[in-house]
């Protein structure tokens, strides 16, 4: 896998008897819509979520995720803007 705003190849995280170390974020997001299911029976109330209808995966790289402009077109895109 590699960061998807410098390239860089980034590792699983680290674990060890003193901690962890972290070297990249994964956001699983992209376009979603309302959706809807009836329940069990007729008399059940319908269940209401989102449907994700075009995934896009985000992979940060814990250097870029540092940079302001990288965090807010993050969550600009996991917002869904």
């Amino acid at each position: 896998m590699t960061c998807s705003y410098c390239g860089r190849g980034v590792h699983p995280t680290r674990h060890s008897r003193q901690g962890y170390q972290v070297d990249y974020y994964l956001w699983h997001t992209g376009r979603i819509q309302p959706a809807s299911v009836q329940g069990g029976s007729d008399e059940a109330p319908s269940k209401q979520f989102f449907l994700l209808v075009e995934p896009v995966d985000i992979i940060t790289c814990v250097d870029c995720l540092a940079r302001p402009e990288v965090l807010e077109d993050v969550e600009r895109k996991y917002r869904g803007g």
